[in-house]
């Protein structure tokens, strides 16, 4: 998927197959490139950040169709929406035409005198919870007004997600974009006033489930008082699920500031509802982001899910060393004996920016995971973190 503007450059992607003939401690994987010579390419918007996040998606009613789900977090706003860039949602056939891409009809409204969707972020993610499944997509930047015009106006970016049926529409009562549980809490950056729900989402493997990263809740703590033992500012940035325990299902966070090194949280959900910790992971080097990205897979088929870790930051002048991943298999569910294997990427490549399970592409009976490589330090998923 190319990003418009040039931009889709700036990105390399490598697909790390981890196999289990290959000795893990001896820190190797392989990598191969993918089809460059048949690619599709859709084209949007100029400036407009088009491919910033990208999702399959089968459509099941009322017909069966396969998309292609594009998020454009910086797409010029609808007059309606009385905003001048709100980001926007596109569906796009799978097709060989590059500009065949439509918005998706959400969002197509403003009300000024309470909200404010300028430079909203609308598309930072897009989720689909698979085969005639729910679509899910945000906008963390999205404010609520108070106090309009006034000189003690406030304005708090709790962001806001939208739920949508598998034709992309507003079909039953969990449609819609009434998704932004930081409304109506105390607002104020030490508690949901700076939530920026949204700037993760996805959905667990039964379904039953919708997860949604909110790192800017309890002074960029990322989560409820009662229910963690990390640091203040650790940023709870990204969200994934998987069959990680004994027990349950497991919930992975991500926090890259945690301690100053970056923390991993494995969660369960209690009795009433709350996810509590289960175990934590810690980073091994200052400011080294570790937790920035994550990703479960079954990587050895033994039927338990592993975790990858990105560590983008992971610096090492000496060995020039420029980012990290940390793959952990995991040790049948007892989490206090797992001991990772790292991934080093080369100088200044910011080597575990994003990872991403993509499944067995070469057709080699192992999982495959997608690893981002940052080439300049100025690449927009920096802009995201530092908002």
């Amino acid at each position: 998927m190319s990003s418009t503007g040039g931009r889709g450059s700036d990105v390399l992607l490598y697909l790390l197959s981890l196999r289990a003939s290959v000795p893990l401690a001896g820190q190797q994987c392989s990598r191969f490139n993918l089809d460059v010579t048949n690619t599709l390419i859709k084209e949007g918007e100029p400036g407009s950040l088009f491919g910033f996040s990208v999702a399959l998606h089968q459509q099941v009613n009322p017909q069966q169709q396969n998309w292609i789900l594009v998020g454009a977090p910086q797409a010029s706003g609808l007059q309606t929406q009385k905003s001048k860039r709100t980001g926007a949602l596109y569906q796009c056939p799978i097709t060989a035409e590059q500009q065949d891409c439509e918005r998706v009809d959400i969002d197509e409204d403003g009300k000024s005198n309470r909200e404010s969707k300028e430079n909203q972020w609308l598309g930072v993610t897009v989720k689909s919870q698979g085969i005639g499944g729910k679509v899910v997509t945000c906008a963390h930047l999205y404010e609520l007004r108070q106090r309009v015009k006034r000189p003690s106006e406030t304005r708090d970016p709790i962001g806001r997600c939208y739920v949508l049926s598998d034709d992309l529409s507003v079909r039953d009562d969990l449609d819609g974009g009434e998704w932004k549980f930081c409304e109506g809490r105390p607002q104020g950056h030490e508690q949901f006033g700076f939530c920026q729900q949204g700037i993760s989402a996805g959905f667990t493997p039964d379904h039953s489930y919708i997860l949604f990263g909110a790192p800017g809740t309890y002074n960029w703590k990322g989560n409820r008082k009662q229910s963690w033992t990390l640091p203040r500012n650790a940023v709870m940035r990204c969200v994934v699920s998987g069959w990680l325990s004994m027990v349950n299902n497991s919930f992975v966070a991500g926090a890259p500031r945690a301690n100053h090194t970056g923390a991993v949280v494995l969660l369960q959900k209690d009795n009433v509802y709350r996810l509590v910790p289960e175990h934590i992971l810690w980073g091994e080097e200052l400011a080294s982001s570790f937790g920035y990205s994550v990703a479960v897979a079954d990587l050895n088929s033994d039927g338990w899910t592993d975790l990858v870790v990105g560590a983008p930051n992971f610096f090492d002048r000496k060995e020039e060393i420029g980012g990290a991943v940390y793959v952990y298999m995991n040790p049948s569910g007892h989490w206090e004996r797992a001991t990772p294997i790292r991934l080093n990427g080369t100088y200044d490549s910011m080597f575990g920016l994003s990872v991403s399970n993509v499944g067995d592409l070469n057709q080699d009976g192992f999982t495959g995971m997608l690893v981002a490589v940052c080439v300049h330090l100025l690449l927009y998923p920096l802009q995201l973190y530092r908002h």
